[in-house]
């Protein structure tokens, strides 16, 4: 899989975050990428060395496949394996962040009531 930033570079973006640069997310909204990075920058700030990270899930935002279908591609729209697809590359982005601010830093996840491709609120124990 090829990271994002290459494909927004080679779809004329300046970069990632020029493509995404309208600031920080507000209270009571999903994080954004701005938020994403700068709160990562400020725990490496403040704890550059921990022994591990242990990240309590939500990795996804709220109605996640929604905003997938309204966002993705025409062709995409309705195909359950471009759809995990597209989610496990966005987990696999969040884990490289961490691991760019916190290198050689065990991380820990764990699935929240958002991570799942089952919908909000629907993650089942020992379910797919």
């Amino acid at each position: 899989m090829r990271p994002w930033r290459s494909i927004l570079h080679r779809n004329g973006h300046g970069s990632f975050d020029s493509a995404l640069s309208d600031g920080v997310s507000q209270y009571g909204s999903d994080s954004n990428y701005p938020l994403l990075k700068s709160g990562l920058a400020a725990a490496a700030q403040a704890i550059p060395h921990p022994e591990f990270i242990l990240y309590v899930g939500d990795s996804l935002a709220h109605n996640w496949r929604s905003q997938y279908e309204k966002l993705a591609p025409r062709s995409s729209h309705g195909d359950p394996a471009a759809y995990r697809a597209f989610t496990a590359k966005t987990v696999e982005f969040l884990a490289l962040e961490f691991q760019k601010h916190f290198p050689g830093v065990p991380i820990l996840p764990a699935v929240g009531n958002e991570d799942a491709y089952c919908g909000d609120y629907n993650v089942q124990p020992a379910g797919p």
